[in-house]
């Protein structure tokens, strides 16, 4: 299963399910490698691949490729208006060979264009970005979490008491 990745959509669903993540700037390298991190340990946990678009300032894009991880910079020029056309580029091209995609993000314009070519072909699934988000946040509180479900701040918590006792 492959996870095509609308970068800027997910940053903002993020931002908006998550205050700490910050406000997503694509002038701001801070806001791409924060959600590159995010991915990379969300990968970590199985054999699934993403491919993150950012759209980028740069003429000449890039693109990085790291494990089951490919970051992809749209280049911007007179081909690519945005990342949304990379998008539907990539999902034409690995229509033919991946089992499933699923493509998250909360672009219309996207999911309008991905459904004329793609019919009734069923292993093209959309999930909208504020989804993925609450699933990326839900599972990093899970593996915070202890044996005993407990998180960091609720062990330091029951340490600082035990202490206060342990004093008197």
């Amino acid at each position: 299963m492959t996870h095509i990745i609308d970068a800027y959509n997910l940053a903002y669903a993020l931002a908006r399910e998550h205050g700490q993540f910050g406000h997503p700037n694509p002038d701001k390298k801070e806001t791409d490698e924060k959600l590159i991190k995010v991915i990379r340990t969300w990968l970590g946990q199985g054999g699934k691949k993403a491919i993150l678009v950012f759209d980028s300032y740069d003429p000449m894009g890039d693109k990085i490729k790291s494990g089951n991880l490919e970051i992809i910079y749209v280049p911007h020029d007179n081909f690519y208006k945005s990342a949304d056309d990379k998008i539907i580029e990539i999902t034409k091209n690995l229509s033919a060979n991946e089992k499933e995609i699923v493509i998250v993000t909360d672009d219309e314009e996207i999911k309008t264009k991905i459904n004329e070519f793609k019919g009734s072909d069923a292993k093209i699934k959309f999930e909208s970005a504020i989804t993925f988000a609450k699933k990326l946040l839900r599972r990093k509180k899970t593996s915070d979490l202890d044996d005993n479900g407990l998180g960091a701040d609720d062990i330091d918590a029951i340490n600082q008491e035990l202490l206060k006792r342990w004093k008197k």
